[in-house]
């Protein structure tokens, strides 16, 4: 088995999100399992990577079609796509988890019935690190938080994954039981810590968001 893991650079955002791949790597390394970071502002690096492993992770911007190199977030949207359903050949044989908004709707299905990927896992919904009601200002205690519970499950699930050497389907499952699972503990232990904290900055919130995302998690191929 070789992992390769590709950390969006691009994207401030994304770039500090994609941060727990660097444990999952360090991990690697002391199971003796071959693996490799990508992070770099060429295109054309994530590219070459495709033919180089087995099991590749992505942590970048995604849609229900694409997944990005950059995503632009001005009125302009010039986008740079790092793959889409136009150029599903490219992930042929690959092994594919998808940290990326909504890309299991359309590309994550149709990269594995037209595109020969063997396996593909992400997810239907948004990662959101908002409120369900979005024209609420999130503090900054917030986001830093609900950010916080999705890296941390996120490393430690998929390292235990990879050296266990589990199915893809298992990993959804784990994914979403965890992630839920934290979201609750974790607010719990915000709320006995300072009940007036808890509420005034909604953390009640953070379990209903990482939920919904927790259930969207999809896997097609095998």
């Amino acid at each position: 088995m070789s992992i390769v893991l590709l950390r969006n650079m691009l994207n401030q955002e994304m770039k500090s999100f994609g941060g727990f791949l660097n444990p999952i790597q360090n991990t690697c390394k002391l199971s003796g399992i071959e693996s490799k970071i990508i992070y770099s502002p060429l295109k054309t690096e994530y590219l070459e990577s495709f033919n180089s492993g087995d099991t590749f992770i992505i942590v970048a911007h995604g849609s229900p079609e694409t997944i990005y190199h950059r995503f632009d977030h001005t009125l302009f949207q010039r986008h740079q796509i790092l793959v889409d359903t136009n150029n599903l050949t490219q992930l042929k044989g690959m092994k594919i988890i998808a940290i990326s908004c909504a890309c299991a709707r359309t590309l994550g299905p149709e990269s594995v019935s037209s595109g020969d990927c063997k396996v593909f896992l992400g997810f239907e919904n948004a990662i959101h690190f908002d409120k369900k009601d979005k024209t609420k200002a999130v503090c900054k205690y917030y986001d830093r938080y609900i950010r916080n519970i999705y890296k941390s499950v996120f490393e430690n699930v998929l390292s235990k994954g990879i050296i266990e050497n589990w199915t893809f389907e298992k990993i959804s499952k784990v994914l979403e039981w965890e992630l839920k699972k934290e979201a609750a503990r974790a607010a719990q232990a915000e709320k006995k810590k300072s009940e007036t904290a808890y509420f005034s900055r909604e953390i009640e919130e953070t379990i209903i968001a990482i939920a919904n995302v927790a259930s969207s998690i999809r896997v097609f191929g095998k």
